[in-house]
């Protein structure tokens, strides 16, 4: 199961498998996404076509099926409605009419399909969720992709980036679980409790 997969099978609380997961349609909301190289509005045809293709690796490696919302005109390499390698591409005039143009694609895709939207937009998020659909934050889907995404691709921490492991006063300290062993309450560390953020 690759990373992203187990982030989906957290949020829908492990009920899914592997083959459900294939059939969700993830739309997403680009403009955070353009916004993580160097913390900046990216807004130039260059820096949205990087954008574009470093979504597509990861979708790829992930074998999701998703649609990007961009803003500004059409790249030459990613005409409207047309595919770009394994993600279909639709554009919005502007920054700000990405969420309702997102919006708009869910309601024509949540007929045939189990949608989950990507986005940082609160306005959209709970439109989202009140016709039914499921929602991610950017952040959440940015982390995977800069952590590497599919399994076997996430870099190895080194030794002195790892957390320091807990003193025995400390551990003993330590609520105990219901089997009455005493673990750290956050709970096993796996890597996806790390790249979640929720949603409020």
């Amino acid at each position: 199961m690759t990373l992203f997969e187990k982030l989906i099978s957290a949020f829908s609380g492990g009920k899914e498998n592997r083959n459900d997961l294939s059939k969700r349609l993830h739309i997403i909301d680009t403009t955070q996404l353009a916004g993580s190289n160097g913390g900046r509005d990216s807004r130039s045809p260059r820096d949205r076509f990087k954008m574009l293709q470093k979504l597509s690796r990861f979708i790829d490696r992930e074998k999701m099926a998703a649609i990007a919302v961009m803003d500004g005109r059409p790249l030459n390499e990613a005409p409207e409605g047309s595919e770009y390698n394994t993600v279909r591409v639709y554009y919005a005039p502007k920054t700000s009419d990405i969420p309702d143009r997102a919006f708009d694609l869910f309601k024509q895709y949540k007929r045939r399909h189990a949608v989950i939207v990507i986005t940082a937009d609160r306005k959209l998020e709970e439109l989202t969720e009140r016709a039914g659909g499921s929602v991610m934050r950017t952040s959440t889907l940015r982390k995977a992709m800069e952590n590497g995404g599919g399994s076997g691709n996430r870099p190895r921490s080194s030794r002195r980036n790892r957390r320091p492991r807990p003193r025995k006063a400390e551990r003993s300290q330590q609520a105990p679980n219901q089997t009455g062993e005493r673990r750290d309450a956050s709970g096993p560390n796996t890597g996806v409790s790390d790249l979640i953020d929720l949603v409020d």
